[in-house]
């Protein structure tokens, strides 16, 4: 077959290409006959597809097509061989009955052989060069593997906040498949592609730093890695990213393996003991946040700062500047209140946050512990106990802001006159605190130099005040209750293991103490096992009807804050 050159050079193109139930994007020239297309993944069968469905587009007949799988690495000026880079020249038959291409072999050739082919040279880059110091490039196309949307849908449903989380994971799979050629750069991954290994690679893939990982990867958490003398520096991903990125990719390839979608030599048990066998035999263990220190200096400091604010209202003020300093002395006790709530209820920002004033109930007789009921993590109600010094905070708040007639039913809304909300972002619950800890630092330093910054943020207030609750003896199932968690082995993961020498000691001692006793009782004259002692009766338990059973009483707003307030 004659070849002629071309006058005008090709230069890639996008193109899409319906192959089965799948849409594939990919970049392709177009010169003599001669195709060169971007590496991508697809099985031998549908090899001949593909090939006549872009030979379609790029106007090249079939039968005199030759197919050269194109992997760019990092290549120098046109005409040199550049690292990584490879040409895979594609071999295959011709049937003229059928009209399909048969057979296809893959085999090696160099750059100069396939210019040759092309009658012009390769562009030297199919993507542009990413300097190592730089963010890699994101996604050119979709950003998520191939039924990643159902999977949520079936997974998650109607979970807003979760769905974010697994999608984000989901798109950190699809960036170390087009990082890795396992499919296109515009190509969703495809469920075929992936192997008992892919897991096992995927968590590799995570370890490297981010030049190890172009294109498309991004890091979740800045570090340097390899610091020791010789290693490579550059972005990894913590470990806590890694070992969430993991889950919810082990959880999709269950959801492929149930909906039959693998490899008939793939299966979701074979890819989580791969993964076992490269992370170990105990996982991956995230790197646990010591409580912070401090934490009782926070308290207090917006009720001063409100104390201040009053002192300058005055009534000879411009009524503009009163109402300034009025709604800044409201931001102070909402301050305030939030600080102490978040530390006391060991509750996470966001559930806090959605109070309503009548979601407050009052303590039962003989408790000293006000209760509400809140929409948790997973859409699932629980109870949040606050003890006297947060509720008498937040009465003090509530009676300034009916003070000024500010009747909103959110617990928590912004008094920005700019800006007003019904109720405060996160974002700005995580600056409230940062705040308190930089003034609180700042102040304390004035008198001692070398006092230590306190760094904390509203979850960090939630690990403290579990972490001091543990210390305290309390039971875990107890304080699986107050954090919340579902499944009692998250809190002896965090808390039970770090529980510190002098408490455990302690409790061994009271152990000790018990066991010496209760031999000391079975041994005294008169007491004889098995069932000669007396059973002493029990009395029926009654309820009366002065003191409601928990859980059957009726919500009661707080309303009297003057009373409340009076209480010592």
């Amino acid at each position: 077959m004659t070849r002629t050159k071309n006058t005008e050079a090709a230069t890639f193109q996008p193109v899409k290409v319906a192959l089965g139930n799948r849409t594939l994007y990919l970049r392709a020239l177009a010169a003599n006959h001669v195709i060169v297309a971007e590496l991508i993944s697809v099985p031998a069968d549908q090899f001949g597809a593909l090939a006549k469905a872009v030979a379609a587009q790029l106007g090249v007949s079939v039968i005199h097509l030759v197919w050269i799988d194109y992997a760019p690495g990092s290549s120098g000026p046109t005409g040199s061989t550049g690292t990584g880079e490879s040409f895979s020249l594609v071999q295959c038959g011709f049937d003229h009955e059928t009209r399909e291409l048969v057979n296809p072999i893959w085999r090696t050739v160099s750059r100069a052989a396939v210019e040759a082919l092309l009658g012009q040279p390769v562009p030297a880059q199919m993507y542009p060069v990413v300097p190592r110091s730089d963010e890699p490039p994101t996604l050119t196309g979709p950003d998520l593997p191939e039924g990643a949307d159902r999977f949520l849908d079936e997974i998650l449903g109607d979970r807003p906040r979760s769905r974010t989380t697994y999608r984000a994971s989901l798109r950190v799979l699809q960036e170390w498949a087009v990082s890795t050629r396992l499919t296109g750069a515009r190509s969703p991954l495809p469920a075929t592609a992936l192997t008992n290994d892919s897991l096992a690679r995927f968590f590799g893939w995570m370890r490297r730093p981010a030049g190890g990982r172009t294109p498309g990867a991004r890091s979740h958490r800045s570090k340097t890695a390899g610091r020791a003398k010789g290693a490579t520096p550059g972005r990894v991903y913590a470990d806590a990213t890694i070992a969430l990125h993991l889950t919810v990719a082990t959880r999709y390839v269950r959801w492929l393996d149930s909906e039959g979608l693998l490899s008939a030599s793939v299966t979701a048990e074979a890819v989580s003991r791969r993964l076992k066998l490269k992370t170990g035999k105990g996982g991956l263990e995230p790197r646990r946040r010591e409580a912070p220190q401090h934490v009782d200096k926070l308290f207090g400091y917006w009720l001063g700062e409100a104390q201040v604010v009053q002192a300058a209202i005055t009534s000879d003020l411009p009524p503009g500047r009163r109402r300034a300093l009025e709604h800044k002395r409201l931001e102070c006790l909402r301050n305030e209140a939030l600080i102490r709530v978040l530390y006391t209820t060991a509750a996470r920002v966001s559930e806090l946050l959605r109070l309503r004033k009548r979601d407050l109930r009052r303590p039962l007789p003989g408790s000293a512990y006000w209760t509400a009921t809140i929409l948790g993590k997973g859409n699932k109600d629980r109870q949040i106990y606050l003890d006297e010094t947060a509720i008498r905070a937040i009465a003090q708040y509530l009676q300034a802001r009916e003070s000024v007639g500010d009747g909103r039913a959110r617990l928590w809304p912004s008094h920005n006159p700019r800006r007003p909300s019904e109720q405060i972002s996160s974002k700005t619950a995580w600056a409230i605190v940062k705040e308190t800890a930089q003034a609180v630092t700042a102040r304390l330093r004035t008198s001692d130099p070398k006092f230590p910054e306190i760094k904390v943020g509203p979850h960090l207030l939630r690990h403290a005040r579990a972490q001091g609750l543990a210390n305290a003896g309390m039971r875990l199932d107890v304080l699986q209750t107050i954090l919340g968690h579902e499944d009692i082995s998250t809190t002896r993961r965090s808390y039970a293991q770090h529980t510190p020498d002098a408490i455990v000691m302690d409790q061994l001692t009271q152990v000790a103490q018990t066991e010496a006793a209760n031999r000391e009782a079975a041994n005294r004259p008169g007491i004889t096992a098995g069932f000669e002692r007396e059973v002493p009766i029990v009395p029926k338990l009654t309820s009366s009807p002065s003191q409601p059973v928990h859980g059957r009483r009726r919500a009661s707003s707080v309303h009297d804050w003057q009373e409340l307030l009076g209480r010592s």
